[in-house]
């Protein structure tokens, strides 16, 4: 079941935002809508509720609480929820980034423009869901069998076999020294590039969702958690192009 969040002060946008979720879903019966008129009575329900919605469509200029100061509280217990902001504004803020959006939806846009926006977050919400299902088998771990590739940063090459390194930001509890899987790293490249991870380096691969957009140096690659990977020279123009791929997919 889909569990899709509307949170705008304008309850006829709100109104307008679930027809359009219904006309693009492939099947209705799969889906809890749900809306909120403020980011407040938003963040209040999901405390109390303690259910993860799958996708957030948010506004971002709502009275007290931002769309944005709301979507940051939201995106602490909910990394890969896809999130779209709409926005009665021409600029988008560069702080937004900050909570990785998927899609910005002006609310100028026309009714074409904005199904096609719509479908693409559906698609990304199933895609999504399918890639944190998606587990990694752990090699000798005293007490797990398995991870969810969504909260791996990066794997990087341990001599016969990969070590998994979490984001710090998401699992915090987890010993990285303890955390291997039986595959080579050029076995996990092939299993998981189909699943969002890149390979900038030949002893690393990295989950692409968590890469930072910050910059410091071109053959140094950022992660939201901090981490500062080295780009091999002889990967950085394909790395490139698979950067601009996945965000001119989100901020098309």
């Amino acid at each position: 079941m889909y569990r899709i969040a509307i949170c705008d002060d304008d309850k006829d946008f709100c109104a307008l935002m679930k027809r359009m979720i219904i006309e693009v879903s492939e099947d209705k019966e799969s889906m809890e809508l749900y809306s909120f008129t403020s980011g407040e009575e938003f963040l209040e329900y999901t405390k109390k509720k303690k259910e993860q919605f799958h996708m957030v469509i948010m506004d971002m200029q709502m009275d007290v609480l931002t769309g944005f100061d709301t979507a940051k509280v939201w995106r602490e217990e909910n990394p890969s929820g896809v999130l779209a902001f709409c926005t009665g504004a021409v600029d988008i803020f560069e702080e937004a980034l900050e909570v990785n959006p998927y899609r910005y939806i002006k609310k100028s846009y026309t009714k074409e423009k904005m199904l096609k926006d719509l479908s693409a977050c559906f698609i990304k919400m199933k895609e999504t869901l399918e890639r944190v299902n998606h587990v990694i088998q752990l090699d000798k771990h005293p007490f797990l069998n398995h991870i969810s590739i969504e909260k791996v940063s990066y794997i990087s090459k341990a001599r016969r076999r990969s070590q998994i390194h979490m984001n710090k930001d998401i699992v915090d509890d987890l010993d990285d020294s303890m955390l291997y899987c039986a595959p080579t790293i050029d076995q996990v490249h092939e299993e998981l590039k189909t699943h969002g991870f890149v390979r900038p380096h030949d002893s690393y691969v990295v989950n692409i969702s968590h890469i930072s957009m910050k910059k410091t140096n071109k053959y140094l690659l950022h992660l939201n958690d901090g981490t500062v990977l080295t780009i091999a020279r002889s990967r950085y123009a394909k790395l490139k192009d698979e950067l601009t791929h996945y965000y001119s997919m989100k901020y098309d």
